[in-house]
Formats: C-alpha cells, sequence, structure tokens
C-alpha cells in the first residue's frame, strides 16, 4: 500500500498549481500501480484517506496536508472544520 500512498502523494504534488479532482486521480492511480480503481467509486475516497493517516503517522505533516488540501475529503474537512479528533 505505500506504493499507492505514494503516487497519491505524487499526484497531488503534480497539480499544486491547477485545480484537479478525485477522477484525475483515480486515473492516476490505474496508470501508476496495480491497482484498478472503478471511476466515481467510493475505494479513492478511502485511499485518500489512508494516504493522510500513512503521512500523518509518520510524522510528514506538509505531505499529509498537501494531500488533504488537493483532494479534500469530507470527512476531513468537516473533523478540521469542527475541531473534531483527527485519530
Amino acid at each position: 500500500m505505500t506504493k499507492v500512498y505514494e503516487a497519491v502523494l505524487q499526484h497531488a504534488i503534480n497539480n499544486t498549481l491547477k485545480e484537479t479532482n478525485k477522477i484525475e486521480l483515480t486515473n492516476f492511480l490505474n496508470q501508476n500501480t496495480d491497482m484498478n480503481i472503478t471511476v466515481g467509486g467510493l475505494a479513492i475516497n478511502t485511499m485518500i484517506r489512508q494516504a493522510y493517516n500513512y503521512y500523518m503517522k509518520k510524522k510528514e505533516y506538509t505531505n499529509a496536508y498537501l494531500i488533504l488540501d488537493t483532494y479534500r475529503p469530507e470527512m476531513y474537512v468537516w473533523k478540521v472544520l469542527n475541531n473534531y479528533n483527527l485519530k
């Protein structure tokens, strides 16, 4: 799964100056990993959250917040806005 998390981060880095969406991320992951994720499926939100958690646990906060800012998973945005515990 580490390769998937790195791919999520790489896509976020590649798109820091332009808008992107979860469909583009899904296509990127399908091309750059062994995964075959359905476009529009729930798996992409899970991948985003897992990548965020992976970098938070590694204390790579800049990478984690870049993922959060780029893809804005609805649950994490709600938690941040409401100062909810992110663990």
